[in-house]
């Protein structure tokens, strides 16, 4: 039996059926929802084969409310021989993860390899595997486990240093339980390149920064008032400023993407209409070098710890004395003469204009519980069939929850039932489609989508006019 050709089968048939071809563009914009880079995305095998395996092995349809693989295995894979109909049924249960390499026997065409999670261990027959990989190699994979010669399904990423990416991966997926848990869509955040905001340049930043403001810090303080402070170079309104969006923005890793755009644009533009020759620049943009970074960061960790002490942070005039020791460098250089070669060498337009304002404040986002509030006190209205209501305070929330991927697929969800019950089946089918793109495991919303889908005109007015006495204890509601 050929499994390679087997499971070229399967996928022209995917690519071919006329249902998967639409599952695919649908499935194409939720695993690629939150990606900030989409044209990337063409050129990129890695992140193709990636989404295609996610879309074949994990991804439910919204049509059969079954995989890809389940729906070929149950109906289209009736006619084939007893073991090609085996092997599509194994299909069904593969086990994708980060694994080890534990040996290669290249002679024999296997590899023995073990999941970090300590989950199983499997014997693979891979030919050209088993002359690529060695013992300690770290790779992404997705497992067949045949139970006479389990086999890779095609798409594999490997590291040959397996412990630099070990280092990475626990940073992102600290625990058996987190490893056991990866989604492929979760190594998205894994291997996306970070943004150079200063390549972008000063007018992208600014308008894209612009956006960012009026969304949550507009209705505080208007947004010229941020571009006095760049314009004037003036750091203290500045950092005030960027204490306020800091507090509004309900995501931390949003609010902290938010802060490098921020620093970048004064990076580029601060101090232009007050006739500095060079901007004041903020430590913690990129890109520096890597003899810069180094030490901007041992100037804040030291800043750091002399805060945790004294409860004062570095001045000015401390920091430029701190960069200007050459017993805080090395081979009798201080940081400052390394960092002005390297910038040398980098052509730098500044090489020799260094200065960083540090200063440390404390931020807290303020934003997100009375959202959070204002969905549950929505629930309630649900309940009580007052879905208009429930409606209008879902939309309220989700002005501040829709970027926390963490609960706003549910808001999303229950929003969509409320669209439902009230008869606006359109806007129910987008906000379902929307909360998927913001969590595509979500199988209820999923189930409810296809049960939209699939009503006629009749069904749905029956649905609307019967199915909201039955509120509680059916599972058209969502409250987990």
């Amino acid at each position: 039996m050929n499994t390679r050709k087997l499971l070229d089968k399967f996928r022209e048939w995917a690519l071919r059926d006329p249902v998967m071809k639409q599952e695919l563009l649908d499935a194409a914009g939720e695993f690629f929802a939150f990606y900030e880079e989409p044209e990337a995305i063409e050129g990129d095998e890695t992140l193709k084969g990636l989404f295609s395996e996610w879309f074949l092995y994990d991804r439910k349809t919204t049509r059969y409310l079954k995989t890809p693989i389940e729906v070929f295995a149950r109906y289209s894979g009736q006619s084939l021989p007893k073991k090609e109909k085996e092997f599509f049924k194994a299909l069904t249960g593969t086990v994708f993860g980060v694994f080890e390499v534990l040996s290669s026997d290249e002679k024999a065409g296997l590899v023995r390899i073990k999941r970090l999670d300590g989950a199983g261990e499997w014997t693979i027959k891979d030919i050209l595997g088993s002359q690529t990989m060695r013992a300690g190699n770290t790779l992404f994979a997705r497992v067949i486990p045949l139970a006479e010669e389990p086999i890779f399904t095609g798409w594999i990423f490997g590291y040959p240093d397996g412990v630099e990416l070990k280092n990475i991966f626990m940073k992102h997926f600290d625990s058996p339980e987190k490893i056991s848990a990866l989604k492929p869509r979760y190594l998205l955040k894994l291997w996306s390149r970070p943004i150079n905001w200063l390549e972008k340049g000063e007018f992208f930043c600014k308008t894209r920064l612009a956006g960012i403001w009026q969304r949550w810090a507009g209705a505080d303080m208007p947004f010229s008032i941020i571009e006095k402070a760049v314009d004037c170079g003036n750091h203290d309104e500045f950092m005030a400023a960027q204490k306020i969006l800091f507090e509004r923005m309900p995501d931390q890793e949003e609010a902290f993407g938010a802060m490098d755009i921020m620093n970048a644009w004064w990076n580029l533009a601060s101090g232009k209409k007050a006739g500095l020759t060079a901007p004041v620049e903020y430590a913690g943009a990129e890109p520096y070098g890597p003899v810069e970074t180094k030490y901007t960061k041992k100037l804040m960790d030291y800043n750091c710890e002399l805060f945790q002490k004294t409860g004062e942070a570095l001045s000015g005039t401390d920091s430029d004395a701190w960069l200007k020791s050459p017993a805080n460098g090395e081979n009798g250089k201080s940081p400052f003469t390394l960092i002005c070669e390297e910038r040398k060498s980098r052509n730098h337009p500044y090489p020799d204009k260094i200065g960083y304002s540090m200063k440390i404040q404390s931020m807290e986002n303020k934003a997100a519980p009375p959202a959070s509030e204002k969905a549950q006190a929505a629930l309630g209205f649900m309940m009580h069939k007052n879905f208009k209501k429930a409606e209008e305070l879902f939309v309220e929330a989700l002005k501040v929850l829709r970027h926390d991927k963490t609960v706003s697929f549910r808001v999303l969800g229950n929003l969509g039932i409320c669209y439902a019950f009230m008869g606006e089946r359109e806007k129910a089918m987008e906000a379902l489609r929307e909360a998927l793109r913001h969590n595509p495991d979500y199988d209820r919303a999923r189930k409810h989508l296809s049960d939209l889908e699939g009503m006629s005109e009749k069904q749905y007015e029956k649905f609307v006019k019967e199915m909201p006495d039955k509120l509680v204890l059916n599972e058209w509601r969502e409250n987990e």
